[in-house]
């Protein structure tokens, strides 16, 4: 199997951004280095695979997710170095200031979660970041979208505040995919 030469647009780059912030990633092998998508939400993966389907290698179902393997491709090997230091993914603030509202929506539509009494807050489950949690609580109250860096279980996660809740989602709201409204806050 030889690796291809995909040119890629934006919005596809933005959604491979905001995946590898999230639940994929990139694998290397003898052959070379691929993207893995993972979801437990067919209809989420599916709607990040069409976006992508240009790079489509094959799908599977194991056990309670579904999976999708792109081609081989050397957009892959030039950014790998990037994304990971002694085989552990890494996060730094260059991925960050990379960000549009399509790569964040990908992101958050990957690891968001509804948190607090009144269930108002969103939060990004950071915990796979390890110290890269802190560069995304820096980022996003850089870019005034207030949050918090909080403790869950020994692990960082970015809880957004009420008001950084309201406008994250009024940054990234054209871009959600419909899958993943449950997930948005009932004001």
């Amino acid at each position: 199997m030889n690796k291809e030469e995909i040119e890629l647009n934006d919005d596809q780059k933005q959604v491979i951004l905001g995946t590898l912030l999230g639940n994929s990633q990139l694998v290397q092998d003898k052959v070379g280095i691929c993207l893995l998508m993972r979801s437990s939400s067919k209809e989420w993966l599916d709607a990040k695979a069409d976006s992508l389907e240009c790079i489509h290698r094959k799908r599977w179902k194991k056990k309670a997710n579904y999976y999708w393997q792109s081609k081989y491709l050397t957009y892959f090997d030039k950014i790998y170095p990037g994304w990971y230091r002694d085989g552990e993914k890494s996060i730094t603030m260059k991925h960050l200031n990379l960000m549009t509202p399509i790569g964040l929506s990908v992101w958050w539509g990957d690891l968001s979660c509804l948190v607090g009494k009144s269930r108002l807050n969103i939060c990004l489950r950071t915990q796979n970041l390890r110290e890269g949690a802190k560069i995304v609580h820096k980022f996003f109250n850089e870019i005034s979208i207030p949050c918090n860096l909080n403790v869950v279980r020994g692990k960082n996660v970015v809880v957004f505040t009420v008001e950084g809740t309201k406008k994250f989602l009024n940054l990234i709201g054209q871009h959600l995919h419909p899958s993943r409204y449950h997930l948005i806050p009932r004001y």
